[in-house]
């Protein structure tokens, strides 16, 4: 995948985050429980879908969505965690907590595509036959 469209990816999941986050604070108020419940499934969806995209634009189309999906995670899980803890302490380590642990998926992430990628024969599934760039 050339350079650019990575970026564009990026910038689409970006704004889509974004977006989701608006989202997620208003509808926070609507019913948080089933919008926490809701939104990784949107955004496991999109992931398979971005999966299987060949196109450029839908792939980035695709990022948006899991981006859209992530940030209304994230915003109504704030609110719910700000609800359930009642000190200011209380809610102040549980923020802290679900930042530390956001900082650290994003650390991750980025390694445990290189472990997946390097280490699973890519071959074996179906959508990879006849395409020799993606053995390692």
């Amino acid at each position: 995948m050339p350079l650019p469209a990575f970026f564009a990816g990026r910038l689409a999941f970006l704004w889509g985050e974004s977006g989701g986050v608006a989202l997620g604070a208003g509808l926070a108020v609507l019913g948080r429980r089933r919008i926490i419940a809701s939104s990784p499934g949107l955004v496991a969806i999109a992931a398979v879908l971005a999966g299987f995209m060949r196109n450029p634009w839908a792939f980035t189309a695709t990022r948006g969505v899991i981006g859209f999906g992530a940030g209304v995670f994230v915003m109504s899980s704030i609110a719910c965690l700000v609800d359930t803890f009642t000190t200011r302490s209380s809610r102040t380590a549980a923020v802290a907590s679900l930042l530390i642990s956001a900082c650290a998926a994003e650390l991750a992430g980025p390694w445990i595509a290189v472990l997946v990628l390097r280490y699973i024969p890519w071959c074996v599934f179906a959508c990879c036959q006849g395409d020799a760039t993606l053995t390692h």
